[in-house]
């Protein structure tokens, strides 16, 4: 009972070591394009992570990209079958129209229309890199790089066919684009992209924007959960 009650004492001292911040996507690019350090912004759009069930398609982020005026950024890797065929078939340097994503995700989640260049187009398959996946082989399907053209910042995305969690560097290069040369990199991922990603960042910014994957437990509708659950952080410690 004493050591049962020292580690809960642990837990509960440390429970603001493990408190992670969520910003608003708006706030978020606001920050980054704000950056003077050397190195990316990172942005991560925890919410749609398909490695935690999400569908890799929302376009909250892509969004507050253009709307805040961001330039040299990078987005990845947004999952659209349709848009990835799409600009597979019109060729590099064609430009097409297209509503990008929003097909598979939340209600009030629209595709992102609007007029795109394709600036590359990849094989279907990348090797990983990182330490997270290394000597395992990614499986996208039809891929494409398309910079959005309404907007006269460079904002740029990597559209695949099938869903996977942007946590390697891989994701961006093999279809030449270098996130360390980047001044904003957003990623759909949650916490597995840190590995390969922190090292180049000049800082990390985890992001609320829409998605299915819930990051902020004390807004989640719980109605079974046991009253000696806390959702939040303890009153007493904050």
């Amino acid at each position: 009972d004493r050591i049962a009650a020292e580690l809960q004492d642990a837990f509960l001292a440390a429970e603001r070591d493990f408190d992670t911040h969520l910003h608003t996507p708006e706030d978020a690019v606001r920050r980054a394009m704000a950056n003077t350090r050397p190195g990316p912004v990172v942005l991560a759009d925890v919410q749609d992570n398909p490695g935690a069930g999400a569908t890799a398609d929302t376009t909250g982020l892509l969004s507050a990209l253009v709307a805040m005026g961001a330039d040299d950024a990078l987005l990845g890797v947004l999952a659209d079958a349709m848009t990835a065929a799409q600009a597979v078939a019109a060729g590099i340097g064609a430009e097409i129209d297209a509503e990008l994503g929003g097909r598979h995700g939340l209600s009030d989640q629209p595709p992102f229309a609007g007029r795109f260049l394709v600036e590359a187009i990849g094989p279907g398959r990348c090797a990983f890199t990182g330490a997270v996946y290394r000597g395992s082989t990614a499986e996208l399907g039809a891929t494409a790089v398309l910079r959005v053209l309404d907007t006269p910042g460079r904002i740029r995305v990597v559209v695949a066919s099938r869903r996977s969690q942007c946590l390697d560097r891989a994701l961006f290069t093999h279809v030449g684009l270098d996130p360390a040369a980047a001044r904003i990199v957003a990623v759909k991922s949650t916490l597995h992209y840190r590995a390969d990603f922190d090292p180049i960042a000049a800082e990390t910014l985890p992001v609320a924007a829409p998605g299915c994957f819930p990051c902020r437990l004390d807004s989640v509708p719980y109605r079974r959960l046991s009253v000696a659950i806390r959702r939040g952080p303890q009153s007493a410690i904050d």
